[in-house]
């Protein structure tokens, strides 16, 4: 389900050239959300 969640985000962002930074990071918030929602806090423990 998450993959399927994760395609849709990332076929929904389109980016235009020429497009402001504020525009490009309004667009790509949704994966940014996504991703640190799904996201282990602690990738690696290292001993």
């Amino acid at each position: 389900m998450e993959d399927q969640k994760y395609k849709e985000i990332i076929e929904g962002i389109v980016i235009p050239s020429g497009l402001s930074d504020e525009e490009q990071s309004k667009r790509y918030q949704p994966l940014a959300d996504f991703l640190q929602a799904n996201t282990p806090p602690m990738l690696y423990r290292f001993r």
